[in-house]
């Protein structure tokens, strides 16, 4: 083989090679893009995510406000009652003694 041989041989190989090289580099490129547009997709979705739960704990705590005020009313209308019975039991009490 010839000096001039072996130099076409080396520029062909040299060539293949970087032929292989810009391949993998757009390969690279096509993925670190593709990575980035599914970050970005991950971010849009955290933030709604955040959002929702943000919106679904302001949702909950006037649910459990509401709740607790409901509940309030309806204690404060059985401590009524009790008061009311209280004061007819003693009533019927004192009227007892009254006729014994």
């Amino acid at each position: 083989m010839s000096d001039e041989d072996i130099k076409r041989h080396f520029d062909v190989v040299a060539e293949r090679i970087e032929k292989r090289f810009d391949l993998l580099a757009e390969a690279v490129q096509h993925l670190d893009s593709k990575i980035d547009r599914k970050t970005d997709a991950l971010d849009r979705k955290l933030d709604e995510l955040t959002v929702e739960t943000r919106t679904g704990f302001r949702e909950l705590g006037a649910r459990i406000d509401v709740s607790v005020a409901q509940l309030s009313d309806r204690l404060a209308t059985l401590e009524q009652s009790h008061s009311a019975l209280e004061a007819r039991v003693a009533r019927l009490e004192a009227a007892f003694e009254q006729t014994s």
